[in-house]
């Protein structure tokens, strides 16, 4: 079963952990295999209440390296996971005020629970033709990029 979500290899020479996660769909990232084994180390080091809890992962590099394109996709599946009935954590909520007041539009991306079913809320609740609805996605990007 873990093979087919960690495997382990040599990169230059060095044994390192793949995880598979960061492998899957049309658009995935390729390569920055010590960049996600030290991200997977934070985060499980976070998540068990260690010294990372009270830290910032920051990705340091060149331009065009896929920084923003690590985070955009870590968040897309972080959103597909809490999409799913079984890991849904609160229920019963009707309303909510933000608590960052950020982009209004990027509430709009969010308003149902994946991103088609919130486009088409946008048009046919909302009157947002084909070409608004671009622009809209062009500007999209996630908090932390």
């Amino acid at each position: 079963m873990w093979e087919d979500i960690i495997r382990n290899l040599s990169v230059n020479g060095r044994s390192t952990y793949d995880f598979q996660i960061f492998r899957h769909g049309p658009r995935h990232l390729v390569g920055l295999y010590d960049e996600i084994n030290s991200f997977v180390s934070f985060v499980k080091d976070a998540a068990e209440r260690g010294s990372s809890s009270e830290m910032a992962f920051v990705l340091v590099d060149e331009p065009g390296n896929g920084k923003t394109f690590f985070v955009e996709y870590l968040f897309r599946c972080y959103r597909e996971f809490l999409s799913q009935a079984a890991n849904r954590r609160y229920g019963g909520i009707s309303e909510i005020e933000s608590q960052t007041f950020e982009d209004p539009m990027v509430m709009a991306l969010n308003l149902h629970e994946d991103r088609v079913a919130s486009l088409q809320a946008l048009q046919s609740e909302y009157g947002y033709d084909d070409a608004q609805i671009s622009k809209l996605l062009s500007n999209a990007r996630p908090l932390a990029a």
